[in-house]
């Protein structure tokens, strides 16, 4: 299930599924409740969450939580392995264009063997 959903382009379609939640008249219902299941989303304050990771489209907190992440040990794989089981729809690109733009990462970039 994990690839099915990586590969949802969340952006267009979060809309749809937060107004499908917080409308009491459900008369059509989004594909991707139907393909997930309505009992595996759940929404609250307006923050949407499928299997109890949420669903993150807005760069703003795209780039807080990656902030957040960036500050704690290990490089940038570690850091995506950790953020993958909270929250969906940051990719590692994401990840490694914040950590590479970090002073405090600088020195940690991988080593580039030098051309003969």
């Amino acid at each position: 299930m994990a690839k099915s959903v990586d590969r949802i382009h969340w952006n267009k379609r979060l809309e749809v599924v937060r107004l499908y939640f917080e409308e009491e008249s459900r008369t059509i219902v989004p594909a991707l409740v139907k393909k997930f299941g309505e009992k595996n989303f759940k929404v609250e304050k307006g923050v949407v969450y499928l299997n109890g990771k949420e669903i993150v489209v807005d760069e703003k907190r795209k780039n807080q939580i990656i902030s957040a992440e960036e500050n704690k040990f290990g490089g940038q794989t570690k850091a995506f392995d950790r953020l993958r089981r909270k929250y969906i729809n940051i990719s590692r690109r994401d990840v490694a264009k914040v950590f590479q733009g970090s002073e405090r990462r600088q020195l940690k970039a991988r080593y580039q063997p030098q051309k003969v």
